[in-house]
């Protein structure tokens, strides 16, 4: 589709108002809910909190039974299940409260859309607090156990302003709501608002590639087929869109679920979180420090949507900032691949193996978003490369930067893909290209390091040449075993695709690979393989599937539209 026609406006009116739409549901659902269906079904007469009991530690299982608690304080009898109550909390007077919430195993606090208290353990005795700024009226309040073994409590604790010691709610400042299907509208909410950031996290990435997508003049077109190959075009689109989706929310689920398990508890809530807030504040005292794009990122969509009434919890928002990331990362590398001239069969091959290989990189890794964005940004300079689309790339650089330091080959891309050994050339475009990337990224770099003021290696080991060199090699077996889980055979066959791939996708082979194994070999352990994700993507995917005869275009390509070959 070419952009530049007459009617590629519509087009993208259509994207936009979608977008628009789904950003104001999202930020209007709860409030709309919230305001004419629950609140005005406050009870008068009864006044508690309306407690839920369920038959299973999940909340998953069935009711068994529902009653008034009079306090902020639940008991439960049974073991392996859970309790949820639900009530307004009447705020007399706006100011700052001190809240205190205990229990026996796990439990949590909310008050509105905001979880504010998250309890984990398996203990005789929790306890956490919150401090809060409140305005006078109602709130809806709902206190969550999960108990595993004999018998359950919870009680919520608040000292408001000028009150010396903390208290229980009472009856007089809660109230139950008077509506027999009150859960279904906070599931509602619950389901709806993910759907509209998951539909316009879609659209953003429809924006990005429509806009990567290059203008094809019409006399450069191929000749238009008939139903079946426009069909078998839509088809592909589809499959690599459900692929991408699927194969995302499966390798972040599963990054999450390994680090529970390693951990013991809530692995996001805990340590990817402080990992997260230790970037944004500038605690971290190493080369992490200035991995700041993504963190700062999700810091700025907290800050916006902070004090809103659809805040997003913590750990949702660090969820659903790595499932864009990879979401991010399997379009751009369909796109990638595309380019590159590889068939359809080939590409979609391509991404499954790509899913694939993510699954390892869990071992011993929290999110790393940054980690994984660098994949798309090496991905992204690979089609801007492929492009031709220098002012891009050069845009691209500053970012890079900020994401990871290893982003700096991507600004000698350009030189090394045009550059001809006989007679040797050097074109004087992409040399000006590549100083001018080159020179944005280390000033930007540099800047940074003037501002944060850390060392730029790490600290937790002594020698970080030698000592990662004997442990690599003599010393981990874990190494071994977990680079052959992600990469397989692939960086051997890669060798073979060289001489049937094109001259581009070789050069990049040459400048990542060896470049991109000396230096983690020294500075990296081997089994934290979502290090080694950039020249499986970038390079031994789609070498491999030219040494197995993936590179072959559709019948009806001209011979001028091919890439050519090394």
């Amino acid at each position: 589709m070419a952009l530049g026609g007459g009617k590629a406006w519509r087009w993208w009116a259509l994207l936009a108002g979608g977008m628009v739409l789904l950003a104001v549901l999202y930020l209007a659902v709860w409030p709309l809910v919230w305001r004419v269906v629950l609140l005005p079904r406050a009870s008068e007469q009864r006044l508690g909190l309306e407690a839920v009991t369920n038959d299973r530690e999940d909340g998953r299982g069935r009711d068994v039974r529902s009653r008034l608690a009079p306090r902020s304080a639940l008991e439960m009898e049974r073991a392996h299940a859970c309790q949820v109550a639900y009530g307004l909390w009447r705020v007399p007077v706006a100011g700052e409260y001190d809240l205190r919430l205990e229990c026996d195993d796990y439990g949590s606090l909310s008050l509105g859309r905001r979880r504010l208290i998250d309890l984990n353990g398996t203990s005789d005795f929790n306890q956490g607090s919150a401090r809060v700024s409140l305005e006078a009226g109602p709130i809806l309040l709902k206190m969550e156990l999960h108990n595993r073994q004999g018998a359950g409590w919870m009680r919520l604790l608040v000292k408001g302003p000028g009150q010396e010691e903390y208290r229980l709610l009472e009856g007089r400042d809660l109230a139950a709501i008077e509506l027999g299907n009150y859960r279904a509208w906070l599931k509602m909410v619950e389901w709806l608002e993910p759907a509209c950031l998951f539909g316009l996290g879609l659209g953003l990435m429809a924006v990005f590639l429509l806009w990567a997508m290059p203008t094809v003049r019409a006399a450069d077109a191929p000749a238009a087929g008939g139903w079946r190959r426009r069909a078998w075009g839509l088809g592909f689109v589809a499959a690599v869109i459900l692929l991408a989706v699927v194969a995302s929310w499966h390798t972040t689920h599963s990054q999450v679920q390994w680090g529970d398990w390693a951990a013991g508890h809530d692995h996001l809530s805990n340590e990817d979180w402080q990992f997260h807030r230790g970037v944004v504040e500038n605690r971290h005292s190493d080369h992490r420090a200035y991995r700041v794009l993504s963190d700062y990122a999700l810091a700025g969509i907290e800050w916006l949507l902070r004090g809103h009434e659809s805040d997003p919890a913590p750990a949702s928002l660090l969820f659903w900032g790595r499932y864009f990331t990879d979401l991010l990362m399997f379009l751009l590398a369909g796109l990638f691949y595309r380019k590159l001239g590889l068939n359809r069969r080939a590409v979609i091959l391509g991404l499954g193996i790509l899913a694939f290989a993510m699954f390892p990189t869990s071992y011993r890794s929290g999110l790393n978003i940054a980690t994984f964005l660098d994949i798309s940004v090496f991905l992204l300079a690979g089609v801007l490369v492929l492009d031709r689309r220098w002012p891009a790339l050069i845009c691209l650089a500053p970012l890079a930067a900020l994401n990871k330091e290893t982003s700096i080959l991507i600004t000698v891309l350009p030189l090394a893909c045009a550059f001809k050994w006989r007679p040797l050339t050097l074109p004087r475009r992409e040399i000006k290209v590549t100083a001018l990337a080159l020179g944005v990224w280390l000033a930007v770099y540099g800047v940074m390091h003037l501002f944060l003021g850390h060392a730029v290696f790490n600290k937790y080991i002594d020698n970080p040449g030698t000592d990662f060199i004997y442990f690599n090699f003599f010393k981990d077996p874990d190494g071994y075993r977990q680079l052959f889980k992600t990469l397989g055979v692939l960086p051997l066959l890669a060798f073979f695709g060289l001489r049937r791939a094109p001259t581009a996708l070789g050069r990049m082979f040459w400048v990542v690979a060896p470049a991109w194994f000396v230096v983690h070999t020294i500075l990296a352990w081997w089994a934290e393989t979502r290090l080694y994700m950039v020249p499986m993507a970038l390079v031994f995917i789609p070498l491999s599937l030219y040494a197995a005869g993936g590179g072959l275009w559709e019948p009806g390509v001209s011979e001028g539209q091919r890439p050519p070959r090394a």
